[in-house]
């Protein structure tokens, strides 16, 4: 068997969906595991948009309720 395969037996499902096995050592006293984070976007990860009407402000990319929000500061 493999020693990555064993690990992959003895640590929680949790770390070996979240994080790579980057390396690991044994001593006398001591085991030690290197994990690397994957780069993993979830369901839950959810994008946001907003589409905006842009017609009445030609060659400008904000829209009306932005450019008075910016005026309200002045």
């Amino acid at each position: 068997m493999k020693p990555e395969t064993l690990l992959r037996a003895i640590l929680p499902d949790v770390l070996i969906d979240n994080f790579d096995i980057v390396n690991f050592e044994k001593s006398d006293n001591r085991f030690d595991i290197w994990l690397d984070e994957k780069k993993v976007r979830l369901r839950e990860d959810k994008y946001i948009s907003y589409k905006w009407d842009l017609s009445e402000h030609d060659h400008t990319r904000l829209n009306a309720e932005f450019v008075a929000f910016l005026k309200e500061g002045d």
